[in-house]
């Protein structure tokens, strides 16, 4: 231990031991008491205290923090799923936890508080998963009608064409015949139908394009046996292929 000398103030490097003894300054060969030095006592109520400071956890100061005040009860989340869901089931529950979890934080049992808004978020979550894949299944079945209703349309059209191709090689057959009865002969062409070449009226109006219903033009021929065949393109426009139309029913 560390004294100082009362006469001399030197500073004196004394053994412990020596406590409760006179001892001499060797600067100045002043004789002294070295009194000993009291041991200091703890209150027993404050040492209790210190050893329960002591004996709490680390993070019990974090742990009282979050138990100890409102928490956020996902309230605003479920009622946006719910509104997203057209009054889904499970929005419908996630708020009334959220609710719960609003009460509790009202009365203070912010653990009850957290609790209840757990079970609200999880509530709330699977009433987005839900409504997303009713979105999902909704986009898909539209697609699936968009597509279904352009094919019925495109085979009505196609429908409603073949109709009226048909009918008008009924009608130029009609008239071919009435040609030959005049003349003695078939036509080699549309025109000639149109035609008052000879005199008479013509057959077909010759203002009006006798064509298709795709809106291209007829082919006449004579074929084997001295047959008039009337051919239409079809859909594609080109003659002599499958879709074809003609009065020879080929």
């Amino acid at each position: 231990m560390e004294i100082d000398c009362p006469k001399c103030s030197a500073t004196l490097e004394i053994d412990d031991s020596l406590q409760g003894q006179t001892v001499e300054c060797p600067g100045c060969g002043t004789p002294f008491f070295l009194a000993p030095t009291p041991k200091q006592t703890v209150d027993p109520n404050k040492r209790a205290q210190l050893a329960g400071r002591h004996s709490r956890p680390l993070n019990s100061s974090v742990d009282s923090s979050l138990s100890n005040g409102p928490v956020h009860t996902h309230l605003g989340w479920a009622i946006f799923v719910t509104i997203l869901g057209a009054g889904s089931l499970f929005g419908i529950i996630a708020i009334v936890f959220a609710a719960m979890a609003s009460g509790a934080n009202a009365k203070g049992d912010y653990p009850e508080a957290k609790s209840k808004a757990k079970t609200a978020s999880i509530f709330a979550w699977i009433a987005f998963l839900v409504d997303l894949v009713a979105v999902l299944i909704v986009f898909v079945l539209g697609v699936l009608s968009a597509a279904a209703a352009d094919t019925i349309r495109e085979e009505a059209s196609v429908a409603a064409s073949v109709k009226a191709t048909k009918d008008t090689i009924n009608v130029i057959s009609i008239a071919a015949a009435a040609h030959e009865v005049r003349t003695g002969h078939q036509p080699q062409s549309i025109s000639a139908l149109q035609s008052s070449a000879d005199g008479m009226r013509p057959l077909l109006d010759p203002n009006k394009p006798v064509l298709d219903g795709w809106g291209n033009p007829f082919q006449l021929r004579i074929v084997q046996g001295g047959f008039l065949e009337i051919r239409s393109a079809g859909k594609d426009g080109v003659m002599n292929t499958s879709d074809d139309i003609s009065n020879r029913g080929d």
